[in-house]
């Protein structure tokens, strides 16, 4: 993360500063998140809109999926949510989604 104008606004939704490291998380432990994250993502893109068609799509889904996102782009080991083959095939085809623009 940088020192942007948008850091202090990332660092309210993350909780995390610049610099801040977690301690180093073992792969058979559960990752547990903020249960407030989904929320706090939300309204924070509401002001920032994430790309996509429509835009912040990806804000829609369910917390699960949400939260499990959050660990994937975190690089956090997490274990994936118990979806169908075709909730996988649309989970898939909203992130591959990158927009008009």
């Amino acid at each position: 993360m940088t020192g942007g104008r948008y850091a202090p606004a990332f660092r309210a939704v993350l909780g995390k500063r610049e610099g801040d490291r977690a301690p180093p998380r073992r792969s058979d432990q559960p990752w547990t998140a903020n249960p407030l994250l989904p929320a706090r993502l939300r309204a924070f893109h509401t002001r920032l809109p994430l790309a996509g068609d429509p835009p912040n799509a990806v804000l829609a889904l369910p917390d699960d999926r949400l939260l499990y996102l959050v660990a994937l782009l975190r690089g956090t080991p997490v274990r994936a949510p118990a979806l169908l083959p075709g909730e996988w095939g649309e989970f898939r085809d909203l992130l591959n989604n990158p927009g008009r623009g």
